[in-house]
């Protein structure tokens, strides 16, 4: 049986699996691919055709040079939210949260300076 809006459970509106894959070189979904066809192999958004696989390698186009800037902004931006959403957790857990003292686990609730990570690295 082939699942569509009208047969899925709800809130979930495509198949598990069915998610679009991400370019690996322009990082825009593949339907939105800013990647020119490589004169040699003839695929769009082949790594290979820009690594030295072929040659003469293809160069980054300002599009795709933009569309890697944007994707490793939304990148930080995600783990910015992550690391705003631990704190806010942390926070909530007053006296009852658990720290880790003296094991080798980088972590942010260890309380050894070493293993706790440096904020600016």
């Amino acid at each position: 049986m082939i699942r569509s809006g009208w047969n899925m459970p709800p809130g979930c509106f495509s198949v598990p699996g069915d998610e679009e894959g991400v370019c690996e070189v322009c990082c825009k979904p593949a339907s939105a691919c800013v990647c020119p066809e490589c004169p040699i192999c003839r695929e769009y958004g082949n790594p290979k055709c820009y690594d030295g696989s072929y040659q003469p390698p293809l160069r980054l186009s300002r599009e795709q040079i933009l569309a890697r800037q944007e994707a490793r902004i939304e990148v930080a931006r995600q783990t910015l939210l992550d690391e705003e959403r631990f704190l806010d957790w942390a926070k909530d857990q007053g006296d009852g949260l658990t720290l880790y003292e003296g094991e080798d686990l980088p972590s942010a609730l260890n309380t050894s300076l070493p293993l706790n990570p440096d904020p600016f690295k």
